[in-house]
C-alpha cells in the first residue's frame, strides 16, 4: 500500500526523472574538469545548468506545479536562515561564495518555473509563476532588508519592509488561489487583480524613487520582479479557471 507521499508518483515520470538527474549529475562533474572553480565560462554553464536539471528533476515524479513551487519555499527558507545566521554571527563570506549562494537559488528558480510550465496551463500556470518571482525578489532583496544602509532615510527602510511584507502575503495569496481546484469566485479574481496592480505600482516606485546609490546592489531588480509577478497576476485574471491541480 503506497504511503501518501508517494502515491502520486507515476512510473513514467519517475524513469524521467531519473535520467534529468543523471544528465545533472555528468554535467556537474563535466563543470570541474572545465574549471569552475576557477571562473571559467564553459565551466559555470556546465554547473549551472546541471543544477537546473536537479531541480527540475526532483519533483518531476509527482508531475505537479505545486510541488515545484514548495521546493522553491524550502529552498528560500534555507537560504533565509543562512543569511540570518550571517548577520547574527557576523560572518565575513568572500565574494565568491555569496555569488555560489544567489547563483543556486536563481538555478532552483529556473528549474521551478520549468516544472510550473510542463505540469499546469493557464491562469494556475500564470498564478504559480507570479507567486515564485515574487518569492525571487523577496530572496534579493531579503539581505539588504536585514543590514540596510546606515545612511538611508528611515521612510525609506519602512517602505522597503512595507513592500516586503505585502509580497510575502502576495506570495501566499497566489499559491493559495492556484491550489484551488473549483471555480473561483468574482471576489478571488478581483485580489488577485488588486494584488497585481499593487505589486506593479511597488516596483515603478522602487525603480523611481529608490536610489541605487542609496542602496546595495539588486534594488532595480527587485523593483523589476515586482512588476514581472504583478503582470502575471493580472493576466490570471484574463484566464479561465482549469480542474487540475
Amino acid at each position: 500500500m503506497k504511503t501518501r507521499i508517494f502515491s502520486g508518483i507515476e512510473t513514467e515520470h519517475l524513469i524521467r526523472s531519473a535520467i534529468y538527474l543523471v544528465v545533472a549529475a555528468i554535467l556537474v562533474a563535466c563543470a570541474f574538469p572545465a574549471e569552475v572553480l576557477k571562473g571559467s565560462s564553459l565551466g559555470v554553464l556546465l554547473f549551472n545548468i546541471g543544477l537546473i536539471f536537479f531541480f527540475f528533476a526532483l519533483m518531476h515524479p509527482w508531475g505537479n506545479a505545486r510541488y515545484y513551487f514548495i521546493q522553491f519555499v524550502v529552498l528560500f527558507l534555507i537560504f533565509s536562515v543562512l543569511q540570518i545566521a550571517h548577520m547574527i554571527l557576523e560572518l565575513k563570506l568572500t565574494e565568491d561564495i555569496m555569488w555560489l549562494t544567489g547563483g543556486i537559488c536563481i538555478d532552483g528558480f529556473i528549474g521551478v518555473i520549468a516544472g510550473i510550465i510542463v505540469f499546469s496551463e493557464g491562469s494556475r500556470c500564470l498564478l504559480y509563476s507570479a507567486a515564485s518571482v515574487a518569492l525571487l525578489a523577496i530572496f534579493i532583496m531579503f539581505p539588504q532588508a536585514l543590514s540596510p544602509d546606515l545612511a538611508l532615510k528611515y521612510s525609506t527602510v519602512l517602505t522597503a519592509y512595507i513592500f516586503l511584507i505585502f509580497q510575502f502575503g502576495s506570495v501566499a495569496v497566489f499559491f493559495r488561489i492556484s491550489s484551488i481546484e473549483e471555480s473561483r469566485s468574482r471576489g478571488l479574481r478581483i485580489l488577485i487583480l488588486i494584488s497585481g496592480i499593487i505589486l506593479i505600482l511597488m516596483g515603478v516606485y522602487g525603480i523611481l524613487v529608490f536610489k541605487t546609490k542609496e542602496w546595495l546592489f539588486g534594488i532595480h531588480i527587485w523593483s523589476i520582479l515586482e512588476i514581472i509577478s504583478g503582470l502575471l497576476a493580472v493576466y490570471a485574471v484574463a484566464y479561465p479557471d482549469e480542474n487540475q491541480a
